[in-house]
């Protein structure tokens, strides 16, 4: 009854400190995913140099590679499709960096370099 009187007494302050602490962890959070990103790109070169043109395996590759090496507060928040999506998403962006770097190109074995 103490922590009831304690919580209606002070609902401010408390209210204060969980907005905070919430504050904090969105950006922890934030990030996590932008290392997170650089993770994905680096296991989706090597999926590229590893298996070429097969996409489904490239995929499984990147998401048995990836998920030991998520951080545990991104595994708290991140299903199997958004997962999928950061892949997907991480994947065009990688594309157009072999594309113009040639360096990118020559070690995932993409002949067409502009």
């Amino acid at each position: 009854m103490n922590i009831l009187n304690f919580l209606l007494t002070n609902w401010d302050s408390v209210l204060v400190i969980v907005a905070a602490g919430a504050g904090v962890v969105a950006l922890i959070a934030r990030k996590q995913y932008a290392i997170l990103d650089k993770i994905v790109f680096s296991l989706v070169t090597e999926a590229e140099k590893k298996y070429g043109g097969t996409g489904a395996a490239k995929l499984a590759a990147v998401v048995e590679w990836l998920y030991p090496k998520i951080p545990a507060l991104i595994r708290l928040f991140i299903t199997a499709a958004q997962l999928e999506k950061l892949i997907e998403r991480v994947l065009t962006d990688a594309q157009k960096r072999w594309n113009s770097n040639p360096n990118l190109a020559a070690y995932v074995g993409n002949a067409e370099t502009k």
